[in-house]
C-alpha cells in the first residue's frame, strides 16, 4: 500500500472513532478511546521511525521544516493521551483533555494531508511511496504485536457516527473548517507556525 493512503487510512478510522466519542455520553467514552490510543500509538510509532526520518533526510527545506513542525505536535498529543488514559484522572478534566487531543488532532491532519502530503507526492515517486508503504505496514504490525494492541478490524459506521458526519459536513460547508472554527482562525494558526518555523530557522 502506498504510504500516503496508509496514513490516511489511519486517519479516516481514528476521526471515526472521534465522531462516536462527540455523539456518545461520558459514560462510554473510555472504551473508545482505548481503541483510539492504539491507533495514535501506531500510527505515530510508524511516522516518527521511518516515515518523518526520511522526509528529513531527503526532502527540501520546507518539507523539513514542516515534518519537525509534526514531530513537536505528536509530542504535545502524547501528553494528551497519557493523562486521558491516566486512572488518577477525574472524569471532568478527562473529558476535557479529550475534546483538546480531538481538536489538536484534526489541526494535525489538516496539515499533513493538506501540506505535507502534497510535497511529499511532488519530491518522491511513486515506487518510493509503495515500498515505503510495505516497510510501514510491516512496521506497524510489529509494534502492535509488541504492545499487545489488536489491529483493527473495519467497522461499519453507525447510524450515529453517519448522522454525525453529514452534520460536520454543513459545519465544514459553513465555517470551512471540520472542528467549527472559522478558516480566517486556521489561516491565524497557519500563519503563526510559519512564523514560528521561520524565527527558528533565523536563530
Amino acid at each position: 500500500m502506498n504510504a500516503l493512503d496508509l496514513l490516511k487510512a489511519d486517519h479516516r478510522y481514528v476521526d471515526m472513532l472521534f465522531t462516536r466519542i462527540e455523539g456518545t455520553p461520558p459514560s462510554r467514552h473510555m472504551p473508545i478511546f482505548k481503541k483510539i490510543l492504539g491507533e495514535m500509538q501506531a500510527h505515530q510509532h510508524i511516522e516518527e521511525k521511518i516515515f518523518y526520518p526520511l522526509l528529513k533526510e531527503r526532502g527540501d527545506k520546507e518539507l523539513r521544516d514542516i515534518t519537525m513542525e509534526a514531530f513537536e505536535e505528536h509530542e504535545q498529543m502524547k501528553k494528551f493521551l497519557q493523562e486521558i488514559n491516566r486512572s488518577s484522572t477525574t472524569k471532568d478534566k478527562r473529558e476535557a483533555k479529550l475534546k483538546v487531543l480531538i481538536e489538536d488532532t484534526r489541526h494535525h491532519v489538516k496539515e499533513e494531508e493538506g501540506e505535507m502530503f502534497s510535497l511529499v507526492e511532488d519530491q518522491f515517486s511513486d515506487e518510493q511511496l509503495d515500498k515505503l508503504g510495505e516497510q510501514m505496514e510491516a512496521e506497524k504490525l510489529k509494534f502492535q504485536k509488541t504492545k499487545g494492541i489488536e489491529p483493527r478490524k473495519e467497522e461499519a459506521p453507525t447510524t450515529v457516527d453517519v448522522l454525525l458526519e453529514k452534520a460536520k459536513n454543513v459545519v465544514t460547508s459553513i465555517t470551512g473548517s471540520s472542528d467549527g472554527s472559522s478558516e480566517e482562525s486556521n489561516k491565524n494558526k497557519k500563519g503563526t507556525a510559519r512564523g514560528s518555523r521561520s524565527r527558528s530557522a533565523k536563530a
